[in-house]
């Protein structure tokens, strides 16, 4: 159940936009929660925080199992990524993952320079595999978190889904295709899939290639959207990510 977690925060990269805007004003601060459930069952809690000016961004989050997930698998992750901000665009520098899954801890660091990934570290190392890729082949990608804070921000309608992305996390590539918004009472929902591209298991890009999913997002006093929840509908039941804060 951890790894269905964990293809959800994958997924939920997939609402990121090509830009960001900040010329309204020179710092921006952004807190949100967001609650995972499988089957109804709260099962895990992401937070994250992050500070964007009008050149540069950073931003950490936070991810910890919860409920009956956490009794029985206790999982904490944390992620840092910080970077320019460059014709509205973010452009990531640095990324960083710690991980502790039970007594097991891996800790793994990006570093981008000129749109390509440049140097990629893991303690412990990564096993080479007949599957792995290499990070220069990357061009095109952000990271998971770069991408993740893109996605949380509140935007107009018009700026959202209907796009596709890609992302590298050190040893996967992979894309989203995001079909265009529509109204479905109060929220705008958006339907796509996570598609695997490369540096996966050959038996894994066989028999699960892609996942589907739903983005809904919630209007705003302002105007804007806020994503809402994502839903993935799994062999365990329905998987949402669902906010339990607005940001500040």
């Amino acid at each position: 159940m951890v790894n269905l977690i964990r293809m959800m925060l994958v997924l939920f990269v997939a609402t990121a936009p090509s830009s960001v805007e900040t010329t309204t004003r020179s710092k921006a601060d952004l807190t949100l929660v967001y609650d995972f459930y499988i089957g109804g069952f709260r099962a895990a809690e992401l937070e994250l925080s992050a500070s964007l000016s009008t050149e540069n961004y950073e931003a950490t989050a936070w991810f910890r199992t919860a409920g009956i997930v956490g009794f029985f698998k206790d999982t904490v992750m944390k992620a840092e990524a910080s970077g320019r901000i460059l014709g509205h665009t973010l452009h990531p520098a640095r990324y960083t993952l710690t991980e502790r899954e039970g007594g097991e801890e891996q800790a793994i660091e990006i570093s981008f320079a000129a749109g390509v990934p440049s140097f990629v570290e893991a303690i412990p190392e990564f096993r080479t595999r007949p599957w792995s890729i290499s990070p220069s082949d990357q061009s095109g990608t952000i990271d998971p978190l770069s991408a993740l804070l893109f996605a949380l921000l509140p935007r107009p309608a018009s700026t959202v889904c209907d796009m596709r992305v890609e992302a590298f996390d050190g040893r996967r590539r992979f894309a989203f295709d995001i079909g265009p918004a529509k109204h479905k009472g109060p929220y705008l929902v958006c339907e796509g899939a996570y598609l695997r591209l490369a540096g996966f298991k050959p038996k894994t890009l066989r028999k699960r290639p892609q996942e589907a999913f739903s983005i809904y997002l919630e209007p705003r006093d302002d105007q804007s959207f806020q994503v809402k929840q994502l839903v993935n509908n799994g062999s365990f039941g329905a998987v949402v990510m669902r906010l339990r804060s607005d940001p500040t």
